[in-house]
């Protein structure tokens, strides 16, 4: 759930083992935390390839749609597949012959520009932008890494509230007659 990094914490999304003698102990004086590390490994064990799969797919289908490999385009792509943004959340323009997006704010609260295209703009490669970006969220590969991250995110606080409780509970009640931990 959490790595030791850099003096602090990174969340991380791992597999816990749920097979030694001491997590089947648990598994019996928690059994609705258990459930739910359950479900949070099955989610774990699709996570690093499901996201490898999705970061690859916002290259590949940002390259035709620019014809450039340098560029701002896949950070979109990942934006508005994870659902961070919605598609009517971007602003759009040409400067210099350059397409640029915008989907945030710079420190200044001024629009973050971002390139996009800026070789050889043409009304076509704006097309095929803005049919790439359109039809990003309903590839297959996009969307189930979406649910997944929608399952991770719905599941995550309630799995560290049902180990908190169990931790209170260990330091409120002690430890069970029978369990050698």
């Amino acid at each position: 759930m959490f790595l030791r990094y850099q003096s602090g914490l990174a969340t991380a999304t791992r597999i816990v083992n749920m097979t030694t003698p001491r997590a089947q102990d648990f598994r019996a004086h928690f059994p609705d935390a258990a459930k739910q590390l359950d479900q949070w490994n099955h989610i774990a064990d699709g996570w690093s390839e499901s996201g490898m799969r999705f970061q690859g797919l916002c290259h590949k289908v940002s390259e035709p749609a620019t014809g450039e490999t340098t560029n701002t385009f896949p950070q979109l792509l990942r934006a508005v597949g994870e659902g961070e943004i919605p598609t009517s959340a971007i602003t759009w323009r040409v400067e210099n012959g350059r397409l640029e997006a915008s989907w945030g704010l710079d420190i200044d609260r001024e629009p973050a520009w971002s390139p996009i295209v800026t070789q050889n703009l043409s009304i076509e490669k704006i097309e095929r932008v803005l049919e790439a970006l359109r039809s990003f969220p309903e590839r297959q590969p996009v969307a189930e890494h979406r649910a997944l991250c929608i399952a991770h995110d719905a599941l995550r606080p309630q799995l560290l509230d049902a180990l908190e409780h169990a931790e209170i509970a260990v330091e409120l009640k002690g430890r069970c007659q029978h369990c050698p931990y």
